[in-house]
């Protein structure tokens, strides 16, 4: 039977691959459609993902991270999960469908009418399989997974930029949504054995909402607090400018959710098994930590030091004023590792309660931004998300930290001199971007520096989490390899 470490690892590796080739189809879709598109087109989509976002979290109530975490589910805990969430996505649809005239009223936007009633099926839609992809999870298999997020990303992708040359302008964006959300269903149905049985318990549904109920309100203020900025844009500011807001939030998102997607993703039910072993889960959450934190704070910084040329050669000059809000972005995510991790050492110790008040205290802590966002601008509230980021982490480990022995210095001793020989690697990368040089050459110089200066730095401080995922990367080459050699 194979270890902790060994599915874990297994795990993430099928998850990141998932994550990295899916995200490389979006990408090299986003790209082509930015090109195409108006940052005005990219602005509704950003007003739709509000409410769409709210409401996904509202289908789920937080049912999916118990049946995750509980060992022993029936065939009645599932069902009845599956049936809630079905009709709570229909219920959230009819609403979203009857009010789509006043939000677009709201907005001054007239096309968000059918923008909004067509994007809304993805609830119905995505509520068919959430009880297959928890059996996936709960059996860490994430190899299927991949193929499905693949194909179906595809099928979206084909289907949005086929319909951008046709000049179908922002329903491009719409259907390519609809589209890759129908066939990621389809699929999870396809490769998944279970089948809901015509069951609902009341059992099942109060224990499943007993904690689902505080994921579920945790996870509203975490939605509201991910979506209000684009509220806020969409409503005081223009189109165009939210559009920009969006381009350089999925540029952000890449990183984050590539590499930090996956982490959470198999942290959850693998280190669950250790809920009471306080020892081997803290050993486990230190190292994931450290981990995941070199690969994401490297790339994010190195993301901002090239932010520059990198978006003029990818999506053209149309969308330059998205390179300061890229940048400051991405100083804001830097901790993303630790807060995400931090949160789930809660969900291991099924505090829901600890989950659902820290979201309160963060929603409160972001207010600010918002106000300084209305009367001041986007930078100054980018600025000031930097600062409220590292204060709700910093209360984040400190709860979960005394949970687990897991002190905020020490958290802060594991992470920062991995942080600083980042900084100082890519410090110069960035203050090139200064240089009045051609974009192009540009980007080359910053390209080559960036590989030489990180490679000198962590080969000579020799950090064991850059030794070990050197390892790991020249194990998994070498097998690689010689598959395809055979």
């Amino acid at each position: 039977m194979p270890s902790l470490k060994s599915k874990s690892v297994h795990g993430f590796a099928w998850n990141f691959t998932d994550s990295v080739l899916t995200s490389g189809i979006l990408f090299v879709t986003g790209v082509i459609l930015a090109r195409i598109l108006s940052p005005d087109d990219f602005g509704l989509l950003g007003i739709i993902t509000v409410f769409i976002g709210l409401s996904t979290v509202f289908i789920d109530s937080g049912f999916s991270t118990w049946l995750i975490r509980k060992p022993d589910c029936t065939q009645q805990d599932y069902s009845t999960s599956f049936f809630f969430n079905i009709i709570v996505s229909i219920s959230l649809y009819l609403l979203l469908y009857v009010f789509s005239p006043a939000i677009s009223s709201f907005f001054n936007q007239p096309l968000l009418i059918g923008l909004i009633r067509t994007y809304s099926l993805v609830l119905i839609i995505d509520s068919l399989a959430i009880i297959q992809r928890v059996h996936f999870i709960k059996r860490i298999d994430f190899k299927r997974q991949m193929y499905i997020s693949i194909l179906s990303a595809m099928a979206g992708g084909g289907v949005g930029v086929s319909m951008a040359f046709c000049g179908y302008g922002v329903w491009s964006l719409v259907c390519q949504a609809v589209t890759r959300q129908g066939v990621n269903t389809i699929l999870f149905w396809i490769l998944s054995s279970w089948r809901p049985s015509f069951l609902f318990s009341k059992q099942s549904f109060q224990e499943l909402f007993g904690f689902g109920n505080k994921i579920l309100f945790s996870g509203l203020i975490t939605s509201l607090q991910n979506n209000i900025y684009f509220f806020i844009i969409g409503k005081y500011f223009t189109p165009a400018v939210l559009g920009f807001y969006t381009r350089a939030e999925q540029f952000n998102a890449m990183v984050v959710n590539n590499i930090g997607g996956p982490v959470e993703r198999v942290l959850f039910p693998s280190l669950s098994v250790l809920q009471n072993d306080d020892e081997r889960l803290k050993e486990a959450i230190r190292k994931t930590i450290k981990i995941s934190f070199l690969i994401i704070a490297t790339l994010l910084l190195f993301l901002a030091a090239i932010a520059k040329p990198l978006l003029f050669i990818l999506i053209g000059g149309k969308w330059m004023p998205s390179v300061i809000l890229l940048q400051l972005m991405c100083i804001a995510t830097l901790f993303y590792p630790v807060d995400v991790i931090n949160l789930n050492i809660l969900k291991i110790r099924g505090r829901s309660d600890l989950i659902l008040r820290l979201q309160i205290i963060k929603i409160a802590m972001f207010i600010p931004n918002i106000v300084i966002g209305i009367f001041y601008g986007l930078v100054p509230l980018l600025i000031t998300r930097i600062f409220t980021t590292i204060i709700c982490t910093w209360v984040n480990s400190r709860y979960s930290g005394s949970l687990l022995n897991y002190s905020i210095q020490e958290q802060v001793n594991d992470v920062f001199p991995i942080f600083l020989n980042s900084s100082i690697a890519l410090l110069p990368v960035y203050l090139l971007s200064f240089l009045n040089l051609n974009l192009y050459i540009l980007f080359t110089l910053q390209i080559c520096l960036s590989l030489f200066l990180l490679y000198s730095i962590f080969e000579y401080n020799k950090h064991s989490e850059y030794v070990e995922i050197k390892e790991i990367t020249c194990r998994f080459v070498k097998k690689a390899v010689h598959r395809n050699c055979k």
